[in-house]
């Protein structure tokens, strides 16, 4: 219920950026059919319980230029 994105991600070069959301996929979530290195032609989304992991998603999306959704409670 505490984790949150390291700061340190949100200053990483954009490859570091897409690493970290791939190694989050593949560890917590499985598989998605969603990729960093192919997000302008796959979809896939993001659950989890933790509101403010969910939110630090969508800012890491967001400064990545990629579309994301409704943070929904």
């Amino acid at each position: 219920e505490n984790k949150r994105i390291p700061s340190w991600v949100y200053q990483s070069p954009r490859s570091v950026q897409e690493a970290f959301i791939d190694g989050y996929i593949a560890a917590d979530v499985g598989e998605m059919g969603m990729s960093s290195s192919n997000s302008k032609t796959e979809s896939g989304r993001i659950e989890c319980c933790n509101e403010m992991l969910t939110r630090d998603f969508k800012e890491l999306f967001n400064r990545l230029g990629w579309d994301s959704g409704l943070v929904v409670d």
